[in-house]
């Protein structure tokens, strides 16, 4: 049996001034883990769900925990904001994604709504919805100007 290590992000997400120090009363408040500090930066569960755990430290980096080392990418760290925001409902989250350019579309898979049906033909009580693969839980394209 091996033991699970933790990838690191090679980028920082950015965080608005005072992200860190208002996120975390925020996950207290609704009874969030708190954060855990490795490698000398707190990081806090986005995703401790199926797959690997996604953890956000306090300088913006996204770690993955899994059995084997993972190369994570932008679209990987998207992905479980969108997931921390989905499980905590904290809005905040959604300020370390990129602003909508003005002339972006709705992402023509979840159709802006960051999640997609798996099994669209099931019943609902059924269905598997799970972060869009194609805008990676943004809710939109880069698009052009028609005119």
């Amino acid at each position: 049996m091996s033991s699970l290590v933790y990838s690191r992000s090679g980028f920082q997400i950015s965080m608005p001034a005072g992200f860190w120090d208002t996120l975390l009363p925020e996950l207290r408040n609704i009874r969030w883990p708190g954060p855990e500090l490795l490698d000398g930066e707190q990081a806090v569960v986005l995703d401790g769900g199926m797959g690997p755990a996604w953890l956000l430290t306090s300088s913006g980096r996204v770690l993955a925990h899994w059995d084997e080392p993972l190369s994570i990418s932008l679209g990987d760290a998207y992905r479980a904001v969108v997931v921390g925001w989905k499980k905590t409902k904290l809005d905040l989250l959604l300020a370390l994604l990129p602003e909508r350019p003005p002339f972006a579309q709705d992402c023509s898979r979840c159709q802006g709504k960051r999640f997609f049906i798996v099994n669209p033909g099931a019943d609902s009580a059924q269905q598997i919805w799970i972060v869009c693969d194609h805008c990676c839980g943004l809710s939109w394209q880069q698009g052009s100007a028609k005119g």
